[in-house]
């Protein structure tokens, strides 16, 4: 992909990502383009670069190859406030120690649109209000945010998100200590968000099953490992050599996408065993497909 075929298209495009931390190679020639107004999802085994990749597109790594464009802007010309405008990040862990009220909380989502040493008005605290209810948590509003649940401080972490009013939504695990029904309740949440206001929604899940039954399109990835050592590496030799003259066995780095599009033509038991090296079935149930470990 070259950057001409970025323009005239919304959404995300990420073009030739790599990027390594030290000596080990992360991402490597990542080359997706992220449908505006759709919900992906991040799927495949932990340190294969989920989250990594989305702290790219955000712009908390920027040590990296390769181009990133949001609605065609390159994001290495995006200041920051225009950034807090267009995208909203929900990272997996946050913690506060000051016993800020959840209001207080989810109000610091529209510091974009304070100026300078002002305070958030009255359209502000209404619009974080109607966001808590909204998110089925208004009961919270005046609550210590350091005496609510794990997982209620995750739906309040989504609410600061949302108040920012993005175009763009990163997700590191929404569903982080939540329990069956909030989990859905909040995957009901953001599906329902990007078909009424046309959020795009770029997320990471653990769970394969929540990936098929609430992702328009999914992307596979695997962790970057040596084809023949199975060890993660960032050269093209690995330290084996061969038995009968000695030479050293050359071998390459796999890219780190299986495969994208959509849940059905991707979470298929080929594929999911070239991810997560495990043998899994594809049962049918009312019409939804459900992976089960073959165990």
């Amino acid at each position: 992909m070259n950057e001409n075929t970025s323009m005239g298209n919304c959404g995300i495009s990420i073009q030739n990502i790599s990027l390594s931390y030290g000596k080990e190679l992360v991402l490597k020639n990542i080359d997706l383009r992220i449908k505006k107004g759709s919900v992906v999802t991040l799927v495949g085994p932990n340190g294969c670069g989920k989250t990594t990749l989305l702290k790219v597109i955000n712009g908390f790594l920027r040590q990296y190859e390769g181009t990133v464009y949001i609605d065609n802007k390159n994001t290495a010309d995006i200041s920051n406030l225009e950034m807090a405008k267009t995208l909203s990040y929900v990272s997996q862990l946050h913690k506060s120690s000051f016993p800020f009220s959840v209001l207080d909380v989810v109000l610091t989502g529209r510091m974009p649109y304070i100026s300078t040493l002002s305070t958030p008005g009255k359209k502000d605290i209404e619009k974080a209000h109607r966001i808590l209810e909204f998110l089925g948590i208004g009961h919270f509003a005046h609550r210590s945010y350091t005496q609510i649940s794990g997982g209620e401080r995750q739906m309040v972490m989504i609410a600061k998100a949302l108040v920012q009013e993005p175009d763009f939504l990163l997700l590191d695990e929404p569903t982080s200590f939540l329990d069956l029904k909030n989990q859905i309740h909040v995957l009901k949440t953001i599906t329902n968000l990007s078909r009424t206001r046309n959020i795009t929604v770029l997320m990471t899940l653990h769970e394969p099953n929540h990936a098929m039954l609430f992702s328009d399109e999914i992307i596979l990835l695997r962790k970057l490992e040596d084809r023949t050592c199975g060890k993660s590496t960032t050269s093209n030799q690995c330290d084996l050599h061969n038995s009968t003259d000695n030479k050293p066995i050359l071998t390459y780095p796999i890219d780190n996408i299986v495969v994208a599009g959509a849940p059905e033509k991707v979470m298929t038991p080929e594929r999911i065993q070239e991810a997560y090296g495990i043998h899994v079935d594809i049962l049918e149930y009312k019409g939804k497909r459900i992976i089960v470990p073959n165990i």
